[in-house]
């Protein structure tokens, strides 16, 4: 498929517009800008350039009489962007021309022009539409080389959508070059670009780039794979043209792995939507593979029925390749049915085209045919001679097949050192500006730098005098705190301690009241007030705030470590992490000692401790 998509792309200017009734509505209202705008202005210029595209592949005379205009008048307002933009619309027409040195010269202009303001985008876009041209060309270095400056430029613009697209442009040269690793390499890289950004026209075209590499390679049901994925994207959109070409990929990958009522299936929806478009042409192509597709399945009838229905629908003039194969494809159709002057005739018509056109391949697979139908005849010097003639030019075909991929290993080859004599010279120019820089500075440091140095000394002892004695004084202030803190913390867990060793006591006494005739009355309220105090929860709301206070983080970080822990493990931690003993933290949890080792064996089983391992260690390190 041409890549002019990529051009309209990356110009970001001017619209194109399918239907006639809408060109013809936009071309009038451009030519009322015209006569209404009088001045030489901007304005004028891309109506001038808006109708030069308008006209570009209907009438490219007109098109470019009215982008001469917009030149002019960039001239005279002396607009070097506006020149730039105007030879941008003229190396498109050149295109639609097929004059692909013209257009190249064109845009080539534009990069110049906007290189002197200095426009980086403009700049970017010229070195894409070269890059399109070099790549028609089969300049694949040259034109790996120009996508590779215009996505530098648009990373450093942080322009996405087009950095992605030279990405995908360098992976179409290479495919087109037959490297297919390093064009897989850069299709996926776009591909996840589009993917991230949920940009549905690059997935799209991703998965079908996908497909064609796998095509490519002979692994056709990888291709099938991305053909599917590409299809609703495809039908999202109600494209009948991208609708039809996925379905045309699916039935060829189909039809290849010979799943061959499948690939009638898809062939013929494909030429559904084909119809709809009135694209003979396309309509054309599917029939004519359809046909390969029947005689495959040895429907020789069918397959001549479709084939001639394909010739039917080639233009008169043009077209000529795929002609050639479908004269050849009916040829071998007949032969078949034993009609072997309709077949003969056929297989001259097409060895006929395919010298005209100087195309080998069809030229090689026209004298098998004939060799086979002179056979048929009982011809079999004729047939001896035909069979010669098809031999030579498939050791020719070899041998050239040889030759372009010699030819594709060196470009490979300059593409890959050319690459690497540019990180070389990035690294060079580099060194050079921060060379410059240094040399600046220390230039302008020698200038000013006695007066500078004094000032700064002065004004910087001062200050380094300041900042000391601020420092210290934070300091000294920050670890009052601190100690404050936790002398206070120490406080309110010997506090609680106590507390509740006392409480115990009074505990025991208030029971041994029960038993006496004086200690009826108030035994039993005496003991639930201390049981009461026992279990109060707000010392221990308390107790936490003072803690977190000093040991910042230390229950989120158990919590985090350790998810299982209770709010008592949490409780039994926080006091080993003070360093209290069995005794003291028996009388804070209000348990006795034995209980103490029992939850310290608990916990320690929880986390996973060994017996050489100490709770404590653990705990203190946290």
């Amino acid at each position: 498929m041409k890549p002019l998509v990529n051009i309209l792309l990356i110009l970001g200017c001017f619209c194109f517009y399918s239907s006639t009734a809408q060109n013809q509505q936009k071309i009038d209202s451009l030519l009322q800008v015209i006569k209404e705008e009088q001045s030489h202005d901007t304005t004028r210029v891309k109506a001038f350039n808006d109708l030069g595209l308008l006209y570009a592949s209907v009438d490219p005379k007109q098109a470019k009489s009215y982008i001469n205009k917009a030149l002019t008048i960039t001239k005279d307002i002396e607009s070097p962007r506006g020149m730039a933009g105007t030879h941008n619309c003229l190396g498109i027409v050149y295109y639609y021309q097929k004059e692909y040195d013209s257009a190249r010269i064109s845009f080539e202009k534009a990069l110049t022009l906007n290189q002197k303001v200095d426009h980086k985008w403009g700049q970017a876009s010229a070195l894409n539409q070269i890059g399109v041209i070099q790549m028609i060309q089969d300049k694949y270095h040259d034109a790996i080389q120009s996508y590779r400056k215009a996505k530098v430029i648009f990373e450093e613009m942080k322009d996405t959508v087009s950095m992605v697209s030279s990405i995908d442009n360098i992976g179409l040269v290479y495919l087109k070059m037959g490297d297919y690793q390093k064009a897989s390499s850069f299709v996926f890289k776009a591909l996840q670009f589009y993917e991230n950004m949920n940009n549905e026209p690059g997935i799209r075209r991703g998965y079908f780039r996908m497909s064609s590499i796998a095509r490519k390679q002979g692994d056709y049901e990888k291709a099938l794979e991305y053909s599917k994925m590409a299809l609703p994207f495809a039908e999202k959109d109600g494209n009948k043209l991208q609708l039809a070409s996925a379905l045309t990929n699916m039935a060829d990958s189909y039809s290849n792995l010979k799943e061959y009522d499948k690939a009638i299936a898809y062939f013929n929806k494909a030429l559904e939507y084909r119809k709809l478009l009135s694209n003979k042409k396309g309509m054309a192509l599917v029939q004519s593979r359809l046909g390969k597709t029947y005689y495959d399945l040895r429907q020789y009838e069918k397959s001549i029925t479709q084939l001639r229905l394909a010739l039917n629908n080639f233009s008169t003039e043009g077209d000529e390749k795929p002609k050639a194969l479908t004269h050849n494809h009916l040829a071998k159709s007949y032969q078949k049915l034993n009609e072997l002057n309709a077949a003969n005739l056929h297989a001259n018509t097409s060895l006929n085209i395919a010298q005209k056109i100087g195309n080998i391949e069809a030229e090689r697979d026209s004298y098998l045919t004939l060799a086979a139908i002179a056979e048929d005849f009982g011809k079999n010097t004729q047939a001896l001679q035909f069979y010669k003639n098809y031999q030579t030019l498939n050791d020719s075909i070899y041998n050239k097949e040889n030759e372009k991929r010699v030819r594709e290993l060196q470009t490979i080859y300059e593409t890959e050192k050319k690459e690497q004599e540019i990180v070389l010279q990035q690294n060079e120019i580099e060194l050079l500006e921060q060379k410059a820089k240094t040399d600046k500075l220390q230039r302008i440091v020698l200038g000013y730098g006695l007066i500078i140095s004094i000032i700064i000394f002065g004004l910087g002892f001062y200050g380094l005098r300041q900042k000391i004695k601020r420092s210290r004084l934070e300091k000294e202030k920050v670890d009052a705190e601190l100690a404050f803190k936790k002398k206070e913390l120490t406080t309110h867990a010997l506090h609680l301690a106590k507390k509740n060793e006392v409480l115990e006591s009074l505990k025991q006494k208030a029971k041994t009241l029960q038993t006496s005739e004086n200690g009826q009355n108030g035994y039993q309220q005496l003991i639930q007030t201390i049981n009461f105090d026992l279990q109060d929860d707000n010392n221990w709301e308390n107790f936490r705030k003072y803690f977190e206070q000093v040991h910042k983080d230390f229950n989120i970080n158990v919590k985090k470590k350790f998810p299982d822990v209770t709010s008592n493990e949490l409780r039994l931690m926080a006091l080993l992490k003070m360093n209290l003993s069995s005794k003291e933290i028996a009388n804070i949890l209000n348990i006795s000692s034995e209980g103490i080792k029992k939850a310290r064996y608990r916990l320690r089983k929880k986390l996973e401790i060994t017996t050489d391992k100490s709770l404590q260690d653990l705990v203190l390190g946290l």
